[in-house]
């Protein structure tokens, strides 16, 4: 249906289009491939951190090898993925994030060192190579029709309340 609003995944939106695209939460960190106390990777293979002689975990150079790229791997499969979503928009693409300045692992963080999103007003507009930007820091406030104001004697919530109050005279005798 045309009016219908469709929630997805990333992963299950590939190949599909649509008028309107909202990417949420671009303001929180990258998780990256953190490595624990043993790293793994299927092409490089397997270190554990050690035990160094003031008794702490030491990570060897192997280990921290693997992390590296464990990210390196991680950040370039989010990107991947932010480039489905913002290539499902056909008419406008909604980039949302918290608007002061990001983390640095966060893809927000990317949009503002290249376009200075962060410092930028609400209705404030920036171009790029074929497309517009508009910034948005709060919904914009709208008229909306009112619907007609509710009767206190229409027969729907007259019926409505006798079944409330009957519910709460049930309840109230069970209890004593």
């Amino acid at each position: 249906d045309q009016h219908s609003v469709t929630i997805m995944t990333i992963h299950k939106a590939k190949g599909l289009e649509f008028p309107l695209v909202y990417v949420a939460d671009l303001g929180r960190d990258a998780k990256g491939g953190q490595t624990k106390t043993a790293a793994l990777h299927k092409d490089i293979g397997f270190a554990v951190k050690v035990i160094g002689p003031d008794g702490t975990l030491t990570a060897p150079a192997l280990h921290k090898g693997i992390g590296d790229i464990r990210n390196d791997e991680e950040l370039a499969e989010q990107a991947r993925i932010l480039y489905v979503a913002m290539t499902r928009a056909r008419d406008h693409l909604f980039l949302c994030g918290a608007p002061s300045k990001a983390s640095g692992n966060a893809w927000m963080s990317v949009f503002d060192e290249q376009f200075s999103i962060c410092d930028k007003r609400d209705g404030d507009t920036f171009l790029g190579e074929g497309w517009e930007a508009l910034v948005r820091r709060a919904v914009p406030r709208r008229s909306h029709a009112q619907s007609p104001p509710v009767s206190n004697d229409t027969p729907e919530l007259g019926r409505i309340q006798s079944r409330i109050r009957n519910n709460q005279e049930s309840i109230a005798s069970r209890i004593t």
